[in-house]
């Protein structure tokens, strides 16, 4: 993922999207994922309908992307 890019994504029962950005302007709670995150890293390279796992603090998530959307 590039920065600009919008992802909708589910993890567990949750919906949610994020916008991959440079590391000095994340800030989680808004939504915001530098790229260098592992949350951003996972998501490298998926495509809409493709499930990736992320390993969170030694527990495994699987994710599925619903959308991807740039901000151009």
């Amino acid at each position: 993922m590039t920065p600009g890019c919008r992802v909708t994504m589910r993890r567990g029962a949750v919906t949610s999207t994020v916008t991959i950005v440079g590391e000095d302007e994340a800030d989680p709670p808004a939504g915001l994922i530098a790229w260098t995150a592992p949350l951003a890293r996972a998501l490298d390279g998926a495509e809409p309908d493709e499930s990736v796992e992320l390993d969170a603090g030694g527990r495994r998530d699987t994710i599925t992307v619903l959308a991807i959307a740039s901000s151009d």
